[in-house]
């Protein structure tokens, strides 16, 4: 009677996967963001498991359609057609992930400019340019009050301004 060898049954276990995977896609972004939303609606799914079994029943169910496709692009042999799409997901995604970047620097711009007019409330005034929305600094000394004339430094555009205070 032979005696059974651990490792080479592990061996040849791990030579059949890989003879299996290869010439398949395998794993790539879009297959990892279908997993997370698959786990994502599994988990917005569960606080209706006790109180309605129906509506997670139908929740967890369609939580298997990324799951799926997750795993029929894991396993697809045709690589061009699979290498076309996460290559379509990443331009949608660089989209936005530049939409929201663009926001953050917006935002961030806003609150500089909020900082700086109240730090130079008594020396500085800011308007707009009212064509292309270009923020202005104007100065306030004795006899810089009233109205200006000001071209903005970005359109070239003259417009007039009025100092209050």
């Amino acid at each position: 009677m032979s005696h059974f060898n651990f490792r080479e049954w592990l061996r040849s276990v791990f030579e059949r996967i890989r003879r299996f995977f290869s010439g398949r896609y395998g794993f790539d972004p879009l297959g990892g963001f279908l997993l997370f939303v698959h786990v994502t609606i599994i988990l917005v799914a569960s606080p209706f498991a006790y109180r309605n079994p129906f509506v997670y029943r139908v929740i967890a169910a369609s939580a298997l359609i990324p799951l799926i496709f997750a795993l029929f692009r894991l396993l697809s042999k045709n690589i061009a057609a699979r290498r076309r799409e996460n290559g379509a997901f990443l331009d949608a995604l660089f989209a936005v992930r530049r939409f929201f970047s663009r926001l953050g620097a917006r935002i961030q711009n806003g609150a500089a400019l909020m900082r700086n007019r109240f730090k130079y409330i008594r020396t500085t005034r800011y308007r707009r340019c009212p064509d292309c929305r270009a923020v202005l600094c104007f100065p306030v000394k004795k006899g810089h009050r009233g109205k200006k004339s000001a071209v903005c430094p970005r359109c070239g555009k003259r417009f007039s301004v009025f100092i209050w205070i």
